[in-house]
């Protein structure tokens, strides 16, 4: 199931287009298992790499330290970006939708009881 974090934003140790090794939390925001990633979870992410970009979904392992990574959208034709050091991966959510999508997942959960 898709977890939702939020005002995570990391710098990245790894680079090349597997998955990703997290490294430290930008300042002012959080490291994705302080906004409540573990291991097994699907999360939304998003990248930024100079002017190159990124988003999809990344399945979390090594105590939410590391991404397997799966493209939606990028700048480099929808393919996986050959990351740099400078990259940051960011996981974050409107407020409001974080929210509604809260309840979706607690109403979903309620109703397969």
């Amino acid at each position: 199931m898709l977890k939702l974090l939020n005002r995570a934003k990391m710098s990245i140790s790894s680079t090349g287009t597997g998955p990703i090794s997290l490294a430290a939390a930008v300042v002012n925001f959080q490291t994705f298992a302080q906004a409540g990633a573990v291991d097994g979870n699907v999360v939304r992410y998003g990248i930024q790499d100079g002017a190159a970009w990124e988003v999809g979904t990344a399945v979390m392992s090594s105590s939410a330290t590391v991404m397997a990574r799966t493209v939606d959208e990028s700048s480099n034709g929808g393919n996986a970006l050959n990351l740099t050091s400078s990259a940051v991966v960011l996981a974050r959510c409107r407020r409001l939708i974080f929210r509604i999508m809260q309840l979706l997942i607690l109403l979903t959960q309620y109703l397969q009881l």
